[in-house]
């Protein structure tokens, strides 16, 4: 058998396209993907540590805030309202006679029971 030399060139010529596409195409192709990979890495961890700072935060002004309504209701606490306790018998059935110094002291009376409850 006999090896033709345009066998010998050809792999010749594709050994020097190997070797010129691996040089100049597949190395800097498989560099730019790592380091997009690597960047893009690098950007995740960066973005893990943003969102624990901002859980963090978070974490801090609902504890803040707690402890604000906390300070605020133990500082302004709602008035007890008293009951007001209505004397029976205060109108009897019998004709009164209403006079300008009844009214006054009735007026005072309520206003009373009303500051007292407040």
């Amino acid at each position: 058998m006999q090896i033709n030399c345009t066998v010998i060139i050809q792999a010749f010529n594709f050994l020097i396209t190997y070797l010129f596409l691996r040089k100049f195409f597949f190395h800097p192709t498989v560099q730019l993907i790592k380091q997009k990979d690597t960047a893009k890495k690098i950007l995740a961890e960066k973005l893990k540590l943003k969102e624990l700072a901002v859980s963090n935060l978070v974490a801090k002004k609902n504890s803040d805030l707690d402890a604000f309504r906390y300070s605020i209701s133990q500082r302004y606490q709602k008035p007890e309202q008293a009951v007001i306790q209505i004397e029976p018998n205060v109108l009897s059935k019998q004709e009164v006679i209403v006079s300008p110094e009844v009214i006054e002291e009735c007026k005072n009376s309520i206003l009373k029971g009303v500051h007292n409850a407040l």
